[in-house]
């Protein structure tokens, strides 16, 4: 085997144990938080609201890449535990916001983070350059593992 080879297979086990980690990793926080009776996409929610402050339906579904039936279910969730709660605007009666409770509030604050909303949160920080590796990492990892791209 020439040195070419070998540095490809260190390369390739290097990538797939790193690749494990992660996926370890996400598993362990999933588990820890479905303890905590909460889901991550609850918790991300809650750290959007938090950080974001009011928000509409739409705002949550395209922070979280979710549609608006899927948000509006996740925040009846919300409401219904007290985390969150819904008032129409005062300028325009159509329009609803979506805000922390404040026991939402507190558990936004103290929830572990972990898992994607530590991921969502960490990314956003990054300069573009650094995004776009990123994103043609995961579009590689996708095709590799034949994950179809839902928005294209």
């Amino acid at each position: 085997m020439n040195n070419d080879e070998e540095k490809r297979r260190e390369l390739y086990r290097q990538a797939t144990r790193k690749y494990l980690e992660v996926y370890r990793v996400l598993r362990r926080y999933s588990k820890t938080i479905q303890e905590a009776g909460i889901s991550g996409r609850q918790i991300a929610c809650l750290r959007f609201l938090l950080e974001h402050g009011a928000s509409t339906i739409g705002e949550v579904a395209k922070y979280l890449f979710i549609t608006q039936g899927s948000a509006s279910e996740l925040v009846d969730k919300l409401e219904k535990t007290g985390l969150a709660e819904r008032e129409r605007s005062k300028d325009d009666n159509r329009k609803v916001f979506v805000m922390l409770t404040v026991h939402g509030n507190v558990q936004a604050e103290t929830l572990p983070l972990g898992g994607m909303p530590l991921l969502r949160e960490r990314l956003s920080t990054l300069d573009a350059r650094s995004l776009r590796g990123i994103e043609r990492s995961f579009t590689k990892i996708m095709e590799i593992m034949e994950i179809p791209d839902e928005e294209g």
